[in-house]
């Protein structure tokens, strides 16, 4: 779900039709007048028929092999109750990372302790469970 007004519905469009054909992933594109992110979040629950939601900005960048690594991650906490998110790095046109790195692989916590207690900074990629 966006409010963004430029021109992201219509690279989104592009996308779907690019992606439509090989049937791997099934994207939707919802539009609402721009009241911040979290609140798109929230919305859009209303809408989700999938597994997973994965949070994007206009000026994100997925890499080619993005969706193998998040199948790939979920496939290891699909079962788990207690996780709601899964979080990734993110990196920036040039491909240096926002921030720093995760004390180690594949560790469980909660944002308070991500941001607070492990030290993590900078913008993050969320995909909601």
């Amino acid at each position: 779900m966006t409010g963004s007004t430029d021109e992201t519905q219509n690279i989104i469009n592009t996308f779907i039709s690019e992606t439509s054909e090989n049937n791997f992933i099934e994207i939707k594109y919802y539009y609402q007048k721009n009241q911040g992110k979290m609140c798109a979040i929230n919305n859009l629950i209303q809408y989700a028929e999938g597994n997973l939601i994965i949070e994007c900005d206009s000026d994100d960048y997925l890499k080619n092999n993005a969706i193998k690594i998040i199948s790939s991650r979920y496939e290891t906490i699909k079962g788990k109750e207690n996780i709601y998110a899964m979080v990734f790095l993110k990196y920036n046109e040039n491909e240096c990372n926002i921030g720093n790195n995760f004390k180690c692989e594949n560790y469980e916590s909660n944002m308070f302790n991500l941001y607070f207690k492990d030290g993590i900074t900078g913008d993050k990629a969320l995909v909601y469970n």
